[in-house]
């Protein structure tokens, strides 16, 4: 495999987060898809698989003694949801926070190493419209103290935060002590997903004082070229479903 190939294997979060409950997959390919995925993130040497909770601890018991880490979604929609419904009215990350706290508790049970959390964007807009960060930090800390040692990956949905808090997301982000900023769920039809300027933003808000929390680029991935933009704007890890045809 080329270095530079190599390199961005490294950054990759092998992904399979279908809409819940399956209903497209017949039962032996639901059986055989956390094999498969687990089987090429070893052969490639991808940094983690990214999976739905109930497929934690399958994809736990299939790379034990790989340094591949196993990453769930915490807050995550079921279903794809359009842009125009979202901006009038938020549902990403809308979750209970008592809810995703259990989530939390019973991912890492089942033997994750890596938590992509899905930021509630609508509750943040209210409290920075009213000047108040507050209730955020609350919640980040809240992410923060049930997850204790297991690395949280702050999914914030860049196409509903206007690009003027990015940085700011950024911030308190670091400031709680999360290991990563997440640009999306990748679930906002009609939206961007990841992009260079977001990433820029973010690395803005970092600036030189939090060096150690990463930045992921989600949502739209599928190239080579993508891929080497994002890192080459700081990003740290690439969440794509198309991980194999990528490299």
């Amino acid at each position: 495999m080329p270095a530079s190939t190599h390199a961005i294997a490294a950054t990759i979060d092998h992904t399979w987060l279908p809409e819940w409950p399956l209903q497209d997959m017949s039962d032996d390919d639901v059986a055989t898809k956390p094999t498969q995925l687990c089987t090429e993130a070893k052969t490639h040497g991808f940094a983690a698989v990214c999976v739905r909770p109930a497929h934690v601890a399958a994809c736990v018991a299939l790379l034990g003694g790989s340094t591949v880490q196993v990453a769930t979604v915490i807050g995550f929609p079921q279903h794809k949801v359009t842009l125009g419904d979202e901006q009038q009215a938020p549902t990403i990350g809308s979750v209970y926070l008592e809810d995703k706290l259990a989530e939390i508790k019973h991912a890492i049970a089942d033997g994750a190493t890596e938590l992509d959390v899905v930021w509630d964007v609508g509750a943040f807009l209210t409290g920075a419209d009213l000047g108040r960060v507050e209730g955020t930090l609350a919640e980040l800390k809240a992410y923060k103290a049930a997850a204790g040692d297991t690395p949280i990956k702050l999914i914030v949905e860049i196409d509903l935060l206007p690009e003027l808090y990015h940085p700011l997301a950024a911030e308190l982000c670091a400031k709680v002590g999360l290991a990563m900023i997440k640009t999306s769920t990748g679930y906002v039809q009609g939206g961007t997903g990841a992009t260079v300027a977001a990433i820029a933003a973010f690395k803005q808000g970092l600036g030189d004082k939090y060096p150690a929390v990463g930045i992921k680029a989600s949502g739209g991935v599928k190239t080579p070229a993508q891929a080497k933009a994002m890192v080459a704007a700081g990003a740290n890890r690439i969440g794509t479903s198309n991980g194999v045809a990528l490299l």
